[in-house]
């Protein structure tokens, strides 16, 4: 859940006795929990060993473990990117900031670590994100069927 806008405040009201001020505030948010199964659209951000992150513009914890990548997938160290062998001889290169296709596999919601030395042992399922810091929410998927993966893959 994130604040995506303020309406309105009004008001700064002090109760008597209280010391506190009280506001009316009118404001929108985004609610997100992708269902099992849903398939969702994002860009690609990252790619390590351990498989690909997208990022979906206002959420960036979706995480694409390698056994979930399209099959056969391979990690290219020199590119430091996956690639699918399609037909077991077509290289397809999962480049960064393309746009791919998702499908939700789990929705986790892990345990917040008490130091910075948990947080830098824990995995992207655990709650690390990308970029090092710890997401309240994770988003599992995977890319091996028809129609997923990078939408260059599936136009004509």
């Amino acid at each position: 859940m994130t604040l995506y806008e303020i309406v309105s405040i009004e008001g700064g009201t002090v109760y008597p006795g209280e010391g506190s001020a009280h506001f009316h505030v009118v404001f929108r948010v985004v609610v997100f929990r992708p269902f099992l199964g849903e398939v969702l659209e994002g860009k690609l951000k990252k790619a390590d060993r351990s498989g690909i992150y997208v990022s979906c513009g206002f959420f960036e914890d979706v995480f694409v473990p390698e056994h979930l990548l399209q099959e056969p997938s391979e990690f290219d160290e020199a590119e430091q990117l996956w690639v699918w062998m399609y037909q077991g001889e077509q290289k397809m290169f999962m480049d960064l900031a393309e746009p791919i296709r998702i499908r939700v596999q789990a929705v986790r919601f892990p345990e917040q670590p008490r130091t910075a030395e948990e947080l830098a042992g824990m995995g992207a399922l655990e709650g690390a994100t990308a970029d090092g810091t710890f997401a309240p929410m994770v988003v599992m998927a995977d890319i091996n069927a028809d129609g997923l993966g990078l939408l260059s893959w599936w136009q004509q």
